[in-house]
């Protein structure tokens, strides 16, 4: 598919998928969970094991990301837009630098549909995914994610909004 056409259609998933969510309300911020240090400029945040639940309020990933002289590149930022707003407050806490980049290493929604977060920052930041997870995010398994979401921590969607890598 030439990189228009999967532009446009990628544009009109995300229309037709958030839209309605939208409608339906914003869910609770996500707690902070503390970035830990791995190595130098190198962090993780440990969700909680388990799966999406109202205790965890859909976060149970464990996000990372790596401080570079210029800017922060943030790896599967979470569930939500609330989970990257909790990411955000976390890289706050080690550096000013802006956020760079963002990669997102697999179709499971708990590790991409955080990224509207950081688009709200700025529109511009590059998102990464293989080939093979933008194809099944686009087949439905986004929407497939949000609907999990929303049933397992029984309340407003924790994901009102989606922005696929490219």
């Amino acid at each position: 598919m030439e990189d228009g056409m999967r532009q446009m259609l990628g544009l009109l998933l995300a229309f037709f998928v958030v839209g309605p969510v939208l409608a339906e309300g914003r869910g609770p911020a996500v707690r902070d969970y503390p970035a830990v240090k791995v190595a130098d400029g190198a962090y993780v945040i440990q969700g909680p094991l388990g799966h999406p639940s109202v205790e965890n309020q859909g976060f149970m990933n464990n996000p990372g990301f790596i401080v570079g002289k210029d800017g922060v590149v943030v790896i599967d930022p979470g569930s939500s837009v609330q989970s990257g707003e909790m990411v955000m407050r976390q890289i706050r806490k080690v550096t000013d630098l802006p956020v760079v980049a963002l990669i997102d290493t697999h179709v499971h929604g708990d590790h991409w549909l955080a990224n509207h977060a950081f688009h709200q920052i700025n529109p511009k930041i590059p998102t990464y995914g293989h080939p093979k997870m933008i194809e099944k995010v686009e087949q439905g398994e986004g929407d497939s994610w949000i609907a999990l979401l929303k049933r397992l921590t029984e309340g407003p969607p924790m994901a009102p909004e989606s922005t696929l890598p490219t």
